[in-house]
Formats: C-alpha cells, structure tokens, sequence
C-alpha cells in the first residue's frame, strides 16, 4: 500500500496561553499543499521496519512513523508487524509537518491493512498521543485547528499558488516556544478573521490578515528567514509568512504565472518548490 503523504502551511498561527503539560493553546488555519512524502506500507510477521530515502532519518523509535506503528500494534494487540518505507520530499524541522504527516499515513495505512474500521475521529485521537500536527494531517484539507491543533473546524479550501523556501537552517519547535513564552510582548494574528475571509471567499482579505506569532521569535535566531522572506516579497508575492515554528517561508501569489516566474527566479539561490493549496478530498486521494 503506498499513500501519499501531504505537507501543510499555517495561513495564520495565534499562540495563546501555556498549559502545564507545556503545550500551548493555539488558533490556526492549516492547509494542504500538494508536496508529499510517498509512505508505503507492507505487512509483516512481526515487530516494525522502517526505511527512508531522499533525506537520511533516523529509522527506529526516534522517528515519530515508527512511534505511530509500535502505537498501533501496541493498543489493538496486531498479530504481525509492519514494514514501512519512506521517500522523503518534504523538508524536515521546517513547520511544514513533515514527520506528522508520515505519521498520519502510517496510523491510516495500518487501520486499513488490518482492517480495523477506525473512524476519523477515532484515529485523530491516536494521532494525537503522538503529536500535535497528526490530528490535522489525518483530515487533511483546509482547517480552523484550536486547542494545541486537535479540534479541528473544516473550511473550504481557497486556490492559492504558493512559493516555498527552506533556508539552510532549522529550528527545534520546543526552543521556538521556550523563547516565545520570554517575550515580553506578543503578536495576535486575526485568525478567525482570516477564517471568515476564507469561507467568503476573499482572498484578498485571506492574504491581509496572514501572520504569524512565531515568525519574530524564529528571525531573531534564524537570519536565514529573514533573507528568504524578503527574497519571496521582492520577487512580487502578495504576502510572505514563515510556516509553523519555521524555517520554511512562503508567498502567496496573484496567479500560477506569478508563482511560475517567482520559483523559476528564487530557486538559483533557495531550495524552493512551487506549490498549490488541496482540499481534504485530494489530501486522502
């Protein structure tokens, strides 16, 4: 079985207030992208096998595909084992949920496999023992994501032709947040009004009320997101924003002719892939 594995960009990201697990709160709008990892899946006798090519990974319980597999045989006591191989395309440490999305297909590939007729809602809910992103890349498509990401608000997909870089540099999400709760002042995006924006259908809007209330904490340790920003904006993007907790960068532009000449300028000097925005039937096609 393979299953395409789909990256997401934050169209906005609130942060709210810590909890003591030390999550925190926040209000989101998630999207699909058309980047994926292709995840493909084998049924085994016993015990997990996990590969990956494109990006070197580590390949036991470091990885969150194979903590979401050992979940799995784990909670429905699986007489047999899985083995997994990855082709990894999408960055990693990037904010583009590149390891939850694995984990998301891996959680739906083995319900599948072993015919467990898991709901969606069933299989959120595992995903969310393995992390925060997982409940959203299970759904896929376009979402208004609160809580620390698990409750989910669908929304219908706006077309966007995307831009994306990754710098060289990555950053860990946990530093991100530490260094985000040190701040004395915070930024607020207007996420649900964003989500109002979107379900109008005014993308105009959509772009206005794009930020990020991380985008400054990661500049600040990260330069390298600062120059890949200003390199979205000059070559004519309608909004740049950083995705996530970071690295990644992304422009919005007014057409797929804008977004063709952008990549066809930026990827001389980025790592840049030229994108589109999918809704959740195309996210679990």
């Amino acid at each position: 079985m393979k299953i395409k594995a789909y990256a997401k960009v934050n169209l906005s990201l609130n942060v709210l207030d810590r909890r003591s697990d030390g999550y925190h709160h926040i209000e989101t709008i998630m999207q699909s992208i058309n980047l994926y990892d292709v995840v493909q899946l084998e049924k085994s006798s016993n015990g997990i096998q996990l590969t990956c090519e494109g990006i070197k990974l580590p390949c036991d319980s470091r990885n969150i595909a194979y903590k979401a597999a050992e979940l799995m045989i784990k909670r429905f006591r699986l007489q047999g084992g899985i083995k997994i191989h990855i082709q990894k395309h999408i960055p990693v440490a990037a904010g583009l949920a590149g390891g939850s999305t694995d984990a998301a297909a891996v959680i739906k590939g083995i319900n599948k496999l072993y015919g467990l007729n898991l709901n969606d809602k069933d299989l959120s809910n595992i995903g969310l023992e393995i992390g925060a992103d997982v409940p959203f890349c299970i759904k896929g498509g376009t979402g208004l994501a609160m809580g620390i990401g698990e409750e989910i608000v669908p929304l219908p997909t706006p077309k966007l032709d995307i831009v994306l870089i990754k710098p060289g540099a990555s950053a860990s999400t946990k530093v991100i947040y530490q260094l985000y709760d040190e701040l004395k002042e915070h930024v607020h995006p207007d996420v649900r009004g964003q989500a109002e924006a979107i379900i109008k259908g005014d993308l105009k809007k959509v772009c206005k009320l794009a930020a990020n209330g991380l985008e400054a904490v990661t500049m600040k340790i990260c330069p390298e997101v600062v120059q890949a920003k200003k390199a979205l904006i000059d070559s004519g993007c309608e909004v740049a924003l950083m995705s996530g907790s970071g690295t990644a960068v992304y422009g919005i532009y007014r057409d797929k002719f804008a977004a063709q000449e952008a990549y066809r300028l930026l990827k001389r000097n980025y790592l840049t892939f030229l994108v589109k925005t999918i809704d959740e039937e195309s996210a679990n096609g």
